[in-house]
């Protein structure tokens, strides 16, 4: 292979896809339901069936450990694949490559609800590094891209005001609660993501170096929220794409610098390695960050296309689900599970889904069924708002949902909504707190004496969040303008590039 980065690029690529299927093997085989807090997607909710009966089968032929046999295989192109890079066989390179794109695009896409930022990340990345005639151009302009497009899911109150880290018990890391420190942090993140990227591709040395250290802090210091899963598939990326950059020139131009680092890497087939990949999936990344809008209201108290393509940090979430059985005109609650962690993303999908397995094995109409039919409430917070009834008993074994929209029984229009105040709460972890919160309509809608005693947390009055008012609205403007013209230099400097 005749350019070391691309292959120096595909190791690592190689050791990334490693990383992860150590780490988690249910991102080759989840295991749904049980507990495990994952969920069939709406288009194949009953991937369970499948999934179930593969995890039966290679238990009684393996164990209880069965899963490290799933390991043990899908190791084999990654080892294969680092050894032909080696050897410099491109080719078997580039097959072993696809092989892990297909490991973990298959399951990620129908067997998992949400698809996790992390493997969304890992997936499309491979795709434009496989498919991409040039390689590491592509990769460049790619790995930006993701962090520019991902800024959309911040232009809204709980980022310019902060009300995301306001809200919760421990604040921002390292700041705390301190309001202007906080404002300040949240809004330097958002335009670090709608311009900084693009610095790496600067013509001046200082600005670059600058742009690569700044990337570098976000990522070490955003570990203390995420962990190290989500810097494990981006710091290495960074430093292969962009550290070599550091010391030389760089023409700004993408047309030429497009043509000093050729790839490598690709299988010598038809209709493979075009240009045009690029194009579409630049295109495909800022539609799925772009397209949330359209859901009428604020989706991330649904979870209604929120969670298609990158959506960390987009809220702090809390929810209550409530299941209700009805026998004629008599309706009898049954069970409540809520959630006060801010990670959790709380959508309405998971927890439907959830109830769905719990309660609806049983049909109505069968003989000594306990009920007609099962009430499904649900309650919804975001940034320390009051929880809004956006689903008030609908028939839980019934109701469609519909993964684009529109679900008429999912309400948005806040303003016409039960609503109950919201906790302080804690950052947390998105498998989520269950049971921490206790419908309770006769006195304070949601409360639990637990949450102020043992975790020290406080009833939020909506009149005390914090909100900088009439500038939130300017700076969303603002936000928006930046990110469009932004966009529109980009897509001519690429379709220049890219002929």
């Amino acid at each position: 292979m005749s350019e070391p980065l691309v292959r120096l690029l595909a190791a690592a690529l190689f050791l990334i896809a490693m990383a992860a299927i150590l780490q988690n093997p249910n991102v080759l085989l989840p295991m749904v339901g049980g507990g495990t807090g994952m969920v069939c997607p709406p288009f194949n909710e009953n991937c369970n069936l499948f999934l179930n009966d593969a995890h039966e089968w290679l238990r009684e032929q393996f164990g209880m450990n069965h899963l490290r046999s799933v390991q043990a295989v899908a190791l084999i192109p990654i080892e294969v694949g680092l050894i032909a890079l080696a050897l410099n066989k491109a080719r078997l390179a580039w097959f072993c490559l696809l092989a892990v794109f297909f490991m973990r695009l298959l399951p990620g896409v129908f067997f998992q609800f949400p698809l996790l930022n992390f493997n969304f990340y890992d997936i499309v990345f491979l795709a434009v590094f496989l498919f991409s005639k040039n390689k590491i151009f592509a990769a460049k302009v790619f790995f930006v891209l993701l962090y520019f497009a991902s800024s959309t899911l911040k232009f809204d109150e709980g980022w310019i005001s902060g009300d995301y880290f306001l809200t919760l018990k421990e604040g921002l890391p390292l700041v705390g609660q301190n309001v202007a420190a906080v404002v300040l942090l949240t809004n330097a993140v958002i335009v670090a993501q709608i311009f900084a990227g693009w610095a790496l591709f600067s013509e001046n040395k200082n600005v670059r170096v600058g742009a690569f250290v700044l990337f570098s802090i976000f990522h070490i210091y955003s570990a203390a929220l995420v962990g190290l899963r989500f810097p494990m598939s981006t710091v290495p990326l960074l430093i292969i794409l962009f550290a070599f950059d550091l010391q030389r020139a760089v023409p700004a131009a993408f047309k030429d610098y497009a043509g000093n680092i050729l790839g490598g890497l690709r299988a010598k087939r038809p209709g493979l390695g075009i240009n045009g990949f690029l194009l579409f999936m630049c295109g495909a990344v800022l539609l799925l960050q772009t397209g949330k809008i359209l859901v009428p209201g604020n989706e991330k108290l649904s979870g209604e296309m929120s969670t298609m393509g990158l959506y960390m940090f987009e809220a702090n979430h809390q929810c209550v689900s409530i299941v209700e059985g009805q026998k004629g005109a008599d309706i009898q609650f049954i069970r409540q599970t809520a959630n006060i962690f801010a990670q959790n993303r709380c959508t309405t999908w998971e927890n439907l889904y959830t109830a769905r397995e719990e309660f609806c094995r049983a049909l109505p109409g069968q003989v000594n069924a306990p009920f007609d039919k099962y009430l499904f409430t649900f309650y919804s917070s975001v940034n320390g708002a009051p929880f809004y009834e956006i689903v008030a008993q609908a028939d839980l074994c019934i109701v469609e949902y519909n993964t684009l929209g529109p679900n008429p029984w999912i309400r948005l229009d806040t303003e016409n909504l039960t609503s109950f105040h919201a906790y302080e709460n804690t950052y947390g972890h998105r498998g989520g707190s269950f049971g921490m919160l206790h419908f309770d309509a006769e006195n304070d809608g949601l409360m639990h004496p637990d949450l102020t005693k043992q975790l020290d947390l406080r009833p939020i009055d909506p009149e005390d969040r914090p909100t900088l008012k009439g500038l939130n609205t300017i700076l969303q403007v603002f936000y928006w303008l930046a990110f469009l013209g932004v966009t529109g230099l980009f897509w001519r400097s690429l379709i220049r590039a890219v002929r």
